[in-house]
């Protein structure tokens, strides 16, 4: 034990003996030393509420939930703050948040009895009752938590290749409006409805059969031939199966995705935009297995909301974007020839890291490695072994230089199981909208939406 873990537990003894002033001086010393701990800021929030230090004391809890948000009493003493300001509707909503992470919270249980009463019957009376609650019963029901039971999970129904479409079930509530997302339902079902394995592979499946469908639609509309076409033209086929591409002109970025359009630069030469549109359609496909995943758990069909939300998980923690860059350079890897493989992008957000995260990220890597070998998959039933040659042949007709092996070395052969990629996925969709309640990030979400709505 050191010095700054025997500072935080007298302030924690000085908080239940009542001694709130020398806690609270104490918690801020323990605090400035070591700040990372979600514990620390949420036992300071209650030290706080005693002292009547409510705005401070709902930023710290606030903090907490910045490094854990899933901290079960950073969210009630949210909720307890926010009854405090008669702010009910709020407050029974992180009733629930906190309930869900953790049902055994007997404080949140009682907040929540108490509001719901408030919101059905005489505000006055029972705003009264719930000022009663002690912050006491607050820290004991903290330090009496225990463990609780994985909740079942629900496996839907797939029969379809629209990826618009949430098949198997009925959508009886409209999900484009956020005013009927944030809701106790909606956050129920992140823990009571999480993917199972089953529907991910039924996801892959629908991600492959709808690029195969689109793919020969378009031949066929359009009377392609494809032994009369070059390679860049039959990746470009490939690419529109799944997605939309709008040319650049300016700029150093060779090529980008964001909401469901690949922009590229046509200055390129042909392998180099090659390259480029796969390693963007990884972008896409992953974006996509994400939205789907979150259909299934919420019963949706896809929307704009659904989307703008689904990107929100996925790029408001930073090593999901490193594991995502990471999972587009794989994949782009695979089918470019040996000696061609570049993690440049890879290499530029992970110069931005700390030294401090390299376990955290050697995992991420194996992560988007796994995600990565999904998602081959599903583009190897499109690039068979004659395509792969012919980029061969267009990469040696516009490189007269010799490769470079120093990319190659960044891949990997480590992969997490089936399982594994699954729980990722409902902890990404989890973290993210609660990131987006506790951070009051639903501007930001709606701004996304526009995006999409263009």
């Amino acid at each position: 034990m050191n010095d700054n873990d025997e500072l935080l537990i007298k302030a924690i003894k000085d908080l239940e003996l009542g001694n709130y002033k020398q806690a609270r001086d104490n918690f801020q010393i323990a605090l400035s030393k070591n700040n990372e701990n979600a514990d620390s800021w949420v036992f300071f929030g209650f030290c706080q509420i005693k002292l009547k230090d409510f705005e401070n004391a709902y930023n710290s809890f606030n903090n907490a939930l910045k490094i854990d948000n899933q901290h079960s009493f950073a969210w009630s003493g949210k909720a307890y703050l926010l009854c405090l300001s008669k702010n009910y509707k709020k407050a029974l909503l992180y009733c629930n948040i906190a309930l869900n992470i953790y049902p055994d919270n007997k404080e949140a249980i009682k907040i929540k009895n108490n509001l719901k009463k408030t919101l059905s019957n005489d505000k006055k009376t029972q705003s009264e009752k719930i000022n009663k609650i002690k912050i006491e019963d607050l820290l004991n029901s903290f330090n009496n938590m225990g463990t609780f039971e994985d909740i079942d999970k629900y496996t839907a129904e797939f029969n379809s290749v629209d990826l618009n479409k949430k098949e198997g079930l009925t959508t009886l509530t409209d999900l484009n409006h956020f005013k009927n997302i944030f809701t106790e339902k909606r956050i129920k079902l992140l823990f009571k409805n999480t993917l199972t394995v089953d529907e991910y592979n039924k996801i892959l499946l629908k991600i492959k059969k709808s690029g195969k469908n689109n793919f020969k639609q378009i031949l066929k509309e359009k009377n392609i031939n494809l032994d009369e076409i070059d390679i860049f033209k039959k990746i470009t086929l490939l690419i529109l199966s799944y997605t939309d591409i709008e040319y650049k002109t300016k700029g150093i970025e060779l090529g980008s995705y964001s909401y469901n359009i690949i922009r590229i630069d046509d200055r390129l030469s042909k392998a180099d935009q090659i390259s480029t549109l796969i390693h963007e359609l990884t972008h896409h496909i992953l974006s996509e297995i994400i939205t789907q995943s979150l259909m299934y758990i919420w019963n949706s069909d896809k929307t704009d909301a659904i989307e703008a939300i689904s990107d929100y998980c996925m790029f408001n923690n930073k090593f999901n974007i490193l594991m995502n860059e990471y999972c587009a350079h794989t994949v782009q890897g695979r089918f470019l020839p040996f000696g061609y493989q570049n993690y440049g992008s890879f290499n530029a957000l992970l110069n931005r890291f700390d030294k401090k995260d390299k376990k955290i990220i050697k995992y991420y890597i194996k992560l988007g490695n796994s995600y990565a070998e999904d998602i081959t998959s599903i583009l190897e039933g499109f690039i068979p072994r004659k395509w792969r040659y012919e980029i061969k042949q267009q990469f040696k007709e516009d490189f007269n230089r010799n490769p470079n092996y120093e990319g190659i070395q960044l891949e990997t052969k480590k992969v997490l199981s089936l399982e594994d990629r699954v729980d990722n996925i409902n902890k990404i969709l989890s973290n993210g909208i609660f990131s987006i309640i506790a951070n009051d990030d639903i501007s930001l979400v709606r701004q996304f939406k526009k995006e999409y709505e263009k």
